[in-house]
């Protein structure tokens, strides 16, 4: 298991807009997720919600905090 295992450098991480921003945005991932699986939503919906994610404001903070706490370990 050691050898195929991948550790998760995320833990011990700590961005405030994380913790109000995250549980929101992991929601909405999982709803665009779901409706490309049933059809709801075409892979052109899919490519435009990442689009509009790299673009939004909260989500460039928090992955700049992020790589900030990820620096000073």
């Amino acid at each position: 298991r050691a050898k195929t295992s991948v550790a998760d450098v995320s833990i011990g991480l700590h961005s405030e807009t994380a913790e109000t921003y995250l549980p929101e945005l992991k929601k909405d991932l999982q709803d665009m997720k779901t409706k490309v699986i049933l059809g709801a939503a075409s892979l052109e919906d899919w490519d435009k919600f990442v689009e509009d994610l790299k673009n939004d404001a909260n989500f460039i903070k928090m992955t700049e905090e992020m790589n900030e706490a990820y620096q000073n370990r």
